[in-house]
């Protein structure tokens, strides 16, 4: 048999579901009333406990420490900076010697630290506000410590559970590179807040972004902004387009690890180029168009390098020799003096000259016989120029 809904008692089910409120009102009011005549207190409805947030109470006591430590310090530190001396001899900076040939081209660099020191003046301010914006947004408003940046960074690094921003100012980079070891000391962070408020006190804010721009290691060997233009695009740092100037500003954080010459690191570095672009729209610095153009452009990388001339290296030591011996040069100070040397070198026969005499090369077996156990083979050239001036 087949079961059915009868309408009919749904309908009366329906209609006999109906609840008095009023009078269910009026049974709560009268049970009150009796249980006051009997002296007993209603119940009260119960609170509910608000929850402290333990976390969050230890978050902003240990903040407002390490804030109140940094203020402390930092007047500590504008009181010691008065009397603080530093050795400004570190300031002097190691440049490479240039040498040039007889038609003013260059042909060589000597150098132990590959850098060629430019004022500020003749640097692109774009490329000046590139390294601002990624390093030191408030540079032209601090006084040395960025109290502002420190704070905002170890907001950052307590709600992240690790290290995510620094705090340092550029004129703090320059102190760390300049004057301070690599040695852990507990002093080391005092001292670096000492004498960069000494700095401060000492030289303007372009003195101290050019010596930051001069100074800073770029990788590849390459130290200051000229040399680092030279290394990674071929060209003078005048020369350099936004997107360029973007790629130089992202290496100070790690050149190791945002070189774009290394094929390992072409993904962190392009994200590290796009950074620098959107932190410079985000500032003021270029219009969105600009950050735009700039982000789609393809990088021309200078991947061949400083190829080193075999056919000038004698050339170059008679160059050294003759410095020391007319003009009391020394081989070191030519390596760090940044000297310019002016020479009657022709590079064309230089290089034909290499060539003859190479023991190596089809031209000098040409020219030359074998070398023997009883014989070796030595040769010279001498050129003659032989026009004769009116």
């Amino acid at each position: 048999m087949r079961n059915f809904f009868q309408p009919k008692s749904f309908i009366i089910v329906h209609r006999s579901v109906s609840v008095d409120l009023t009078e269910g009102d009026e049974k709560v009011e009268d049970s009150r009333q009796q249980e006051k005549k009997r002296g007993v207190k209603p119940k009260q409805p119960r609170k509910k406990k608000k929850k402290i947030n333990t976390k969050l109470v230890l978050l902003s006591f240990f903040v407002t420490i390490v804030l109140s430590g940094i203020i402390l310090v930092g007047f500590m530190g504008v009181v010691l900076a008065k009397n603080y001396e530093i050795d400004e001899s570190k300031l002097e900076m190691r440049e490479a010697t240039t040498i040039y040939d007889n038609n003013g081209e260059e042909v060589a660099n000597l150098f132990i630290e590959n850098r060629k020191y430019i004022p500020i003046q003749e640097i692109d301010p774009l490329l000046q506000e590139a390294f601002l914006s990624v390093e030191d947004q408030r540079f032209y408003q601090h006084q040395g410590i960025d109290f502002k940046a420190i704070a905002r960074a170890l907001y950052r690094d307590i709600i992240a559970r690790s290290k995510v921003e620094g705090g340092s100012t550029i004129t703090q980079q320059l102190v760390k590179n300049v004057f301070l070891s690599n040695e852990k000391k507990w002093m080391r962070k005092t001292e670096e807040v000492l004498i960069s408020l000494k700095l401060e006190r000492k030289y303007t804010k372009d003195e101290i972004l050019e010596m930051y721009l001069n100074y800073i290691y770029f990788g590849h060997g390459a130290y200051g902004i000229e040399a680092a233009s030279q290394v990674y695009f071929g060209k003078s740092a005048d020369q350099l387009k936004l997107e360029e100037m973007a790629v130089l500003a992202a290496l100070p954080k790690a050149p190791n690890l945002f070189s774009p010459l290394k094929e390992d690191n072409q993904e962190r570095s392009e994200q590290r180029r796009q950074l620098v672009l959107r932190l410079m729209a985000d500032q003021g610095k270029i219009t969105a168009e600009e950050r735009n153009i700039a982000v789609n452009a393809e990088l021309e990388l200078n991947t061949q390098g400083a190829a080193r001339n075999p056919a000038i290296d004698t050339y170059v030591d008679m160059v050294l020799a003759e410095a020391e011996k007319q003009y009391g040069i020394s081989s070191d100070d030519i390596l760090t003096g940044g000297y310019e040397i002016h020479t009657a070198l022709d590079l064309k026969a230089q290089e034909a000259m290499y060539e003859a005499l190479n023991i190596d090369s089809e031209v000098s077996q040409e020219l030359f016989p074998q070398s023997g156990p009883e014989l070796i083979v030595q040769g010279s050239m001498v050129i003659m120029d032989t026009i004769q001036e009116e």
